[in-house]
């Protein structure tokens, strides 16, 4: 039986390992190990929505959830209804964090959104930057080797000239195109949906 140790490894990675096992080799059972409770629920929700059966032992300090399909089972690739992607999604993002409250964690959280749309492969047309959110795009950002792989994808990444200029950070940009407000707007309008964070 197929073994995934994610055990310390930090949300949402056990489910995006969970779900990369399943879609390249769509196994009848699979064996899990992981940390804590939150990765027990987050990877027992992905497995039953792709068709597993899920029974969880704990063991010392660590979880084995056991997942298993009869051969009714249809391979996981049938049994979920994926959306159509929009055809002209943006993601307008006008901070370096995630939400509001304590920095440290929004910046942790952003980073997670930022790896996650990535390994997923769960990717809009365009990213904007703006505001504090071009510290994402420039030297000493904590999802920059990201952000290049998911420009490299052909996702168009752009980035506030102001911005850059207002945080004297223009000659650090490594990801994107310089850009500026009537390009922004006239891609905000143009979206088919936008997705501020």
């Amino acid at each position: 039986m197929k073994e995934i140790d994610a055990r310390g490894l930090e949300c949402p990675k056990p489910v995006l390992l969970t779900k990369a096992e399943i879609e390249k080799t769509n196994p009848d059972n699979l064996k899990i190990l992981v940390s804590n409770e939150t990765a027990v629920g987050n990877v027992t929700r992905f497995a039953e929505n792709s068709g597993y059966f899920i029974t969880t032992a704990q063991q010392d300090d660590y979880f084995i959830l056991h997942l298993s399909k009869s051969s009714q089972s249809q391979p996981a690739s049938q049994t979920q209804t994926k959306k159509p992607v929009d055809e002209n999604l943006v993601f307008f993002i006008t901070s370096n964090e995630f939400g509001q409250g304590a920095q440290e964690l929004g910046q942790l959280l952003m980073k997670s959104f930022i790896n996650t749309i990535h390994e997923a492969n769960m990717l809009p047309t365009t990213m904007i930057f703006v505001n504090s959110g071009i510290f994402l795009t420039t030297e000493g950002s904590p999802v920059l080797s990201t952000l290049q792989e998911i420009a490299n994808k052909g996702v168009q990444i752009i980035n506030c000239g102001t911005c850059l200029d207002f945080y004297k950070r223009k000659d650090q940009l490594k990801v994107g195109i310089i850009s500026n407000m009537y390009t922004i707007t006239e891609t905000l309008m143009k979206a088919t949906k936008v997705i501020h964070f």
